[in-house]
């Protein structure tokens, strides 16, 4: 009989599309003029109706904050481990044979949390020999038997009984990531779905083992102070620009997931955060540069032909940028570290003052106009095949 009602239930619709009357008006608000009328009319109310309540807020945002900081309201050291003597705080760091990875679990450990720092090389444990917070784990996040190995030993860490401490997995870190690829017409098929396969789908692995973890603490044990880090990128926030398409298509989906994950897990007390840094000093941006040239001496004679040199250099200068305008990486392992301790966990951790003053401000340009900006400040290179002769 259950099987019937089910059955009833989901071929029967209990709400219906809009009204005829409304189909019409959503045709016509996309036909011109009508359409730039409409968009001119609409937005221009919104800004004259937004803006005072948007200063409003904000400045009353601002002050809220500052009144929580003063009072230490905001519980920045609620999961600081000096303060659990009850429990043994762990966290699970992937990508820690170098970069932010490398630096987050050794910032970690210091700060009193038990760090399983999974590497992708095993000659990566020597790094981490000073110390017995650090627990190495070779894991390769393009694998499936490798991932969860890992999850498995961090499960048995936190059934083990010899300590009267109660052992808990505090966060996931999904720092992961490569930056290969270049322009459209110079990266094969193969590179997207490389970059893909760690940066986005390497993450889902690492969510899909180690969220039973988090997920039993919090309805066995009550522990609500569960979070995951994925480490994504200004790429993922911003419109796209030359020569990066692989890798931020794979941010944007990182960023995308987050947001999900983030209101899915809510239930259970775990929070999700998208952590959006923009050019930092690490080996991925120093290396931006030399891998562009190697990989363009590599391309087949006939694209380097059509492109020219003078293009590509124009293309190498444009990279330079980025280390040009990096910072210092210690900014984000200190953001790292505040999401680890405190009790609110930003939904995005906007990274870098160029993000924060600049790049969103710019992101919300229309697309014609941003295009434009973006033009003004790095000029496209023009291939060899299209320049007047």
């Amino acid at each position: 009989k259950a099987q019937k009602i089910m059955k009833r239930s989901s071929t029967m619709r209990t709400v219906q599309p809009p009204a005829p009357v409304f189909q019409w008006i959503n045709a016509l608000i996309h036909k011109e003029p009508v359409s730039s009328m409409v968009h001119a009319a609409y937005w221009s109310l919104v800004v004259v109706i937004a803006t005072p309540i948007t200063i409003f807020s904000v400045q009353l945002g601002a002050l809220w904050k500052l009144f929580l900081w003063v009072t230490g309201l905001d519980a920045r050291h609620e999961y600081d481990p000096k303060n659990h003597a009850n429990e043994e705080l762990a966290v699970a760091v992937t990508g820690c044979d170098s970069g932010f990875g490398r630096e987050f679990a050794m910032v970690a450990a210091q700060e009193g949390f038990v760090v399983f720092a999974c590497c992708l090389q095993k000659e990566s444990f020597l790094q981490f020999e000073y110390t017995d917070r650090i627990i190495p784990l070779q894991v390769n996040v393009t694998n499936d038997d490798s991932v969860e190995a890992a999850a498995k030993t961090v499960q048995c860490w936190t059934n083990e009984k010899t300590s009267s401490k109660k052992r808990v997995l505090h966060a996931l870190c999904n720092n992961a990531g490569i930056g290969i690829g270049h322009y459209f017409d110079w990266t094969d098929l193969v590179v997207y779905q490389k970059v893909m396969d760690v940066n986005f789908f390497g993450m889902i692995r690492c969510c899909k083992a180690f969220l039973p973890i988090l997920k039993a603490q919090a309805s066995t044990y009550g522990y609500r102070g569960g979070r995951i880090f994925n480490i994504a990128s200004m790429a993922g926030v911003m419109k796209s620009a030359p020569g990066i398409s692989a890798y931020t298509a794979s941010k944007h989906a990182a960023v995308a997931l987050s947001s999900s994950l983030r209101q899915e897990l809510e239930p259970w007390g775990i929070q999700v955060c998208s952590v959006c840094p923009s050019f930092h000093r690490t080996a991925l941006v120093e290396g931006m540069h030399d891998n562009a040239h190697q990989h363009w001496k590599s391309m087949p004679k006939q694209l380097q032909d059509e492109y020219g040199e003078e293009c590509t250099r124009q293309i190498l200068t444009m990279l330079d940028k980025a280390y040009q305008f990096s910072w210092k990486s210690e900014v984000v392992v200190d953001e790292f570290v505040r999401g680890l301790r405190g009790r609110h966990l930003d939904a995005e951790m906007i990274i870098g003052t160029d993000s924060r003053l600049c790049y969103l401000l710019v992101n919300m340009l229309p697309t014609w106009l941003y295009h434009t900006v973006q033009y003004l400040n790095a000029p496209h290179a023009v291939p060899r095949s299209m320049r007047k002769k």
